[in-house]
């Protein structure tokens, strides 16, 4: 079994600057205060990477923890490491399955006999990423301008990345606790 904190401080770090970058974009783009047209796109595009590395450590994080249940023999697992992180990707589904996955990890990791238990830090979690994905939607479709988006989209990054953070914390520290005593490092 792998000791998730090293990657849960690099996941928590890329979380609180995402959210202060995109709040900040948010703050300026919202107004234009006077951004050309090419500092406002490299802007967006600085951002837009920033958010993609973010994901890439959040579901290389998802996945260690979800090998370490394996490794743990945690028995009755409904999702696989992989299929924790692809079910991101699956239109509709989307919408549910990752939640349950992460309720799953968290359950598991926390020693619960019950998997499908609902814990409130998940529920705000997921309730504020559909916020997001219904924002996104609406903003395609043209429900809402650019300044509302903004706006919007940056009060949604700044409730999302705390409870985040939660739950890479006391998943992480959850799982150095299985089995009975502190998951050691790879090399160690």
């Amino acid at each position: 079994m792998r000791n998730l904190m090293p990657l849960t401080y690099l996941a928590t770090t890329l979380i609180v600057v995402h959210a202060l970058c995109n709040s900040y974009t948010a703050l300026m783009i919202a107004p234009h205060m006077g951004w050309s047209a090419i500092t406002l796109g490299l802007a967006a595009l600085g951002a837009l990477l920033l958010l993609f590395v973010t994901m890439v450590v959040f579901a290389i994080w998802m996945h260690r923890a979800g090998k370490n249940l394996v490794a743990a023999g945690c028995e009755g697992l409904e999702f696989t490491p992989a299929a924790r992180i692809w079910w991101f990707a699956v239109p509709l589904a989307n919408l549910i399955m990752p939640y349950r996955g992460m309720r799953e990890l968290w359950n598991a990791s926390r020693g619960e006999p019950f998997y499908g238990k609902d814990h409130p830090i998940l529920v705000l979690w997921w309730a504020a990423w559909l916020a997001a994905w219904l924002l996104s939607v609406l903003s395609r479709f043209g429900a809402i301008d650019d300044r509302t988006l903004a706006v919007t989209g940056s009060a949604l990054t700044l409730v999302q990345a705390p409870l985040a953070i939660v739950l890479l914390f006391q998943i992480s520290g959850a799982q150095r606790q299985i089995g009975g005593s502190p998951l050691t490092d790879v090399f160690a």
